[in-house]
Order: C-alpha cells, then structure tokens, then sequence
C-alpha cells in the first residue's frame, strides 16, 4: 500500500514538472522580444479615381513593396485599400507618404472621427465584447 502510494506521488510530481517545464516554454515563447508578433493596426487609405481591375492590382503589389506594410487588399468597387502594419515600428502617416511618393493618384488617408475612435472597434458593436464596453461610454 505504501509503495503504490509513493509511486503514485512520485508520477504525479514527474507529471506536474513536465507540465511547468511545458508552460515556461510557451510563455517565453508567447512572451518574447519579437516586436512583430501579435500586434497589427489596420488602416485604409481611400483612392478618389477610377482604374481597371489590373491597375488596381498593380497598385495593390507596389503598396506591399513599402516598408512596414504586412497585408493589403484592394476593392475596385469601393476604391479603398485596406492594409496591416505594426504600430510599435511604423505608422500609417509614414505609409501613406511613402504611398503618395510613388503613385500617380489622388488618394487620402482614412482618418476615424474622435467619436468613432472613442467607440472602440466596429466589428465588436454587436458582440458581448460590444454590449460590455458600451456600459461605459
């Protein structure tokens, strides 16, 4: 009996040290120094002229050339390109600029209202995350 005992006590604390070794290695590797892990701003520029599909496509693959941006995509119908970057190494402002230099439109960067941006995300309106923040407002 005793020795069932000290063997279950010994496979249990083998166990839990093999689960906290497990967790320090994901949380350093969660928790890194990685400035471009999990951390995204998205930002839309709207263009003010009409193109074809192929030349919103090229203006689409010469945006994704400028330092910093990590996505983008472009709606023909809407005219307005919507891309990702990291806020802690660039900004939109910068973007845009680096954007204006190199295209032959007339385009503006979209700026959100202080209203707006005060209300937090729009995709999060509906949601319980939504209905939660808006007790605060």
């Amino acid at each position: 009996m005793k020795k069932s005992i000290k063997k279950l006590a010994y496979l249990t604390l083998v166990l839990a040290a093999i689960i906290g070794v497990a967790l320090a290695i994901h949380l350093k590797d969660v928790m890194g120094d990685d400035k471009n892990k999990g951390n995204a701003q998205l930002a839309r520029i709207d263009i003010r002229e009409n193109f074809s599909q192929d030349d919103f496509e090229k203006i689409k693959s010469e945006f994704k050339r400028i330092d910093g941006v990590t996505h983008a995509y472009i709606d023909p119908e809407s005219k307005r390109l919507i891309f990702s970057f990291n806020p802690k190494t660039h900004n939109s402002e910068k973007i845009f600029e680096e954007f204006q230099k190199g295209a032959d439109c007339e385009a503006a960067l979209y700026q959100a209202s202080e209203s707006l941006a005060a209300s937090g995300c729009p995709m999060n309106q509906d949601g319980v995350v939504g209905k939660l923040t808006s007790l605060f407002d």
